[in-house]
């Protein structure tokens, strides 16, 4: 089976210029030990986001990871001033985009998802994405990113986008739990 590109768009994480926070360097373990591509681009701005976003759309990404810092309904992409960008602003740029081939979006942040769950599958009828995945709550950095890595790895399995009740059960349940991670 051919792997799918995880498409990585990540916010700032701290405004100290020697900080060197990133998701990429987990994202490089995966590549190197199960051998899962991926793409990463920084995206402090609503405009980087929503044009990374295009770039993985016209590439038929199949899973997007959008790690920021966030809060309800909310990706919070800069640090200095806080870039806010909506669930609402997402769906509306995305309206109808995902419809190719069974897409995944992974918001990675904090409580992001701690949404009614009718708002999440409106975003996923919305957007024609076949999995929402996120937070209900805040999250540590190192336990989400154990999480998600797994979580990355299961996607490459043939069935997975249908059998995500197998991950959330499985062996890493209690991340699950403790993090107040859902699929949808």
């Amino acid at each position: 089976m051919e792997k799918r590109t995880i498409c990585v768009l990540e916010g700032e994480w701290e405004n100290k210029l020697e900080d060197l926070k990133s998701v990429r360097p987990a994202m490089e373990y995966l590549k190197v030990a199960y051998d899962i591509p991926f793409a990463h681009r920084r995206i402090p701005t609503k405009e980087s986001l929503f044009r990374y976003l295009d770039a993985g759309i016209s590439q038929k990404y199949r899973i997007f990871y959008l790690a920021s810092h966030g809060e309800k309904e909310t990706l919070c992409l800069g640090v200095s001033e806080w870039e806010n960008v909506s669930l609402d602003d997402l769906e509306a740029h995305l309206n109808n985009r995902f419809g190719y081939n069974d897409v995944a979006i992974h918001f990675g942040g904090c409580s992001i998802l701690n949404i009614d769950q009718k708002k999440i599958l409106e975003f996923k009828e919305k957007t024609h994405t076949r999995l929402v995945s996120g937070y209900l709550k805040n999250i540590d950095f190192l336990d989400s990113m154990l999480l998600e890595m797994a979580y990355f790895a299961f996607l490459q399995n043939k069935g997975a986008f249908g059998s995500i009740d197998r991950f959330i059960k499985g062996e890493y349940s209690g991340l699950v739990n403790k993090l107040g991670f859902i699929v949808c």
